[in-house]
């Protein structure tokens, strides 16, 4: 979980250390479990906590939030109408890199068997992507600074 969702590189030291404390005294509280991980992680980034990436995670496993995602946006896709548009704001990288994906799928022409004598090119996807991803500009940063993981992607029906 600490390394799939949470991209977090010292995965393996943190759930060492997480395994050992609840073996030893038990870990009772959030602030309890981020200290464990903090003790654990070398800062990286100035400013940004290091126990973020794992709970992050935690959290992504626990709610099942990438499921989710991709039940909405194969959901989403069916109901939108002809020039209807869906905007996703993603916050984390694997969100970003399944909408991504996703967005890509569904503005390809649909994959042709390797021998067939026909080409994909009078093939219209149902799908167009508008514009390339919009993140938040250095003024916006300012304001927010939560916004700096933010990435909006837009895709719009075309048939």
């Amino acid at each position: 979980v600490l390394k799939e969702y949470g991209e977090e590189r010292f995965s393996g030291r943190v759930a060492t250390a997480i395994v050992q404390a609840a073996k030893e005294d038990g870990i009772g509280s959030t602030s309890e479990l981020a200290k464990i991980i903090r003790a654990v992680i070398p800062v990286r980034e100035i400013g940004k906590d290091s126990a973020t990436r794992s709970f992050q995670a935690i959290r992504i496993a626990v709610n099942h939030e990438l499921d989710d995602l991709e039940q909405g946006l194969n959901q989403l896709v069916k109901v939108l109408n002809s020039t209807g548009r869906l905007v996703v704001i993603t916050f984390h990288s694997l969100e970003d890199r399944m909408v991504k994906r996703a967005f890509k799928r569904l503005s390809s022409p649909p994959p042709l068997p390797r021998k067939l004598p026909v080409s994909d090119a009078g093939i219209q996807p149902d799908f167009k992507i508008i514009g390339k991803p919009v993140r938040a500009t250095e003024e916006e940063l300012q304001k927010n600074p939560r916004a700096r993981s933010a990435t909006m992607r837009t895709l719009e029906k075309v048939a």
